[in-house]
């Protein structure tokens, strides 16, 4: 496409003295021709747009106020929403934070209820537990004083038993200690009345039969007496053989006895006796330790049958009928 320089920088071959060749100088013309036919045509498409342009700013002209003033009125009324949406939050914001308040007041004179309630019923069943374990504590302590005041009695009573047992068990060993000297006792005054009587016996032939009347009746005393003296001597002698029984071999320091003073072998009722087996017996602190035992197993009530059952046993009893019993 043509421009102004080229068409100012043409040249054309010159043919002889200042001319030039025809054919160079119709192309360069057609040439030109074109061009200037093209632009024209494209100035007459930019004429037409610029007049449509110019119509269409016309038109926008005229309808500047009116674009103003919607402008202006949608600028006022976005202001407007904007403002009443700013108040309907702020009343909301108000409306909410009232509420929050009412509800965190509420919560809290609620919770305030539920912790008193829970508070007292707290403070009622510590109450109730601390009265509860009170009661409990005191029924032990009575159970506890009792168990401890029947254990002292038995104790008392088993110690006085032991005591009353060895004080039994020394007398019958020096009543075992005394019988040789008893016997010879017993048999001296048997030889002085043999002896006493022998001459009565030798001097009766020589007496008058008025005397012999008079002295018929000395004659069954005579023959009771040896008699009487025999009986003791026989029981005597049942006492050694029941006595033979019982050594000091027998009795060890750490020999254990039963607790009799519940045994069904001592009781009033019974007929057939009762057996004491010393061997049995045990005086070391061993004891206590049964003892401890069998109250802890016992009631009152059986403290109390103990104790009638106890006093029964402390009845007098002879030596003699205690291991003849045997």
């Amino acid at each position: 496409m043509l421009n102004p320089d080229k068409i100012k920088e043409k040249e054309f071959q010159t043919t002889g003295r200042g001319s030039y060749r025809a054919d160079d100088v119709d192309s360069f013309l057609a040439e030109v021709s074109s061009s200037y036919e093209q632009m024209f045509k494209e100035n007459g498409e930019l004429i037409k747009k610029i007049s449509l342009l110019a119509n269409k700013v016309e038109e926008y002209k005229k309808d500047e106020n009116s674009l103003k003033e919607a402008l202006l009125a949608a600028q006022k009324l976005a202001d407007k929403i904007v403002a009443d949406a700013k108040e309907k939050i702020k009343s909301d914001l108000a409306n909410a934070q009232d509420k929050v308040d009412g509800m965190l007041s509420s919560a809290k004179g609620e919770a305030a209820d539920i912790v008193a309630k829970a508070k007292n019923e707290a403070d009622g069943t510590i109450l109730q537990a601390k009265k509860q374990a009170d009661e409990i504590l005191g029924t032990v302590n009575r159970k506890v004083t009792q168990e401890s005041l029947a254990f002292d009695m038995l104790q008392k009573e088993s110690s006085d038993f032991r005591s009353k047992l060895i004080s039994m068990y020394k007398e019958h060993l020096n009543l075992i200690n005394d019988l040789p000297a008893l016997a010879e006792e017993k048999l001296a005054e048997i030889e002085k009345k043999e002896a006493a009587l022998a001459p009565k016996e030798d001097e009766k032939p020589e007496v008058e039969p008025e005397q012999e009347k008079i002295d018929e009746p000395d004659e069954p005393a005579e023959d009771t007496e040896p008699e009487v003296i025999q009986e003791e001597a026989d029981e005597k002698e049942d006492d050694d053989s029941g006595l033979e029984r019982f050594s000091l071999s027998d009795i060890g320091p750490a020999d254990e006895y039963d607790d009799i003073s519940s045994d069904s072998r001592f009781d009033d009722d019974s007929d057939s006796g009762f057996s004491l087996n010393v061997s049995d017996a045990e005086f070391d602190d061993e004891d206590d330790s049964t003892e401890n035992n069998s109250v802890a197993e016992n009631d009152l009530s059986d403290d109390d049958s103990g104790e009638a059952d106890d006093d029964e046993d402390d009845e007098p009893v002879s030596f003699k009928s205690f291991f003849k019993k045997k």
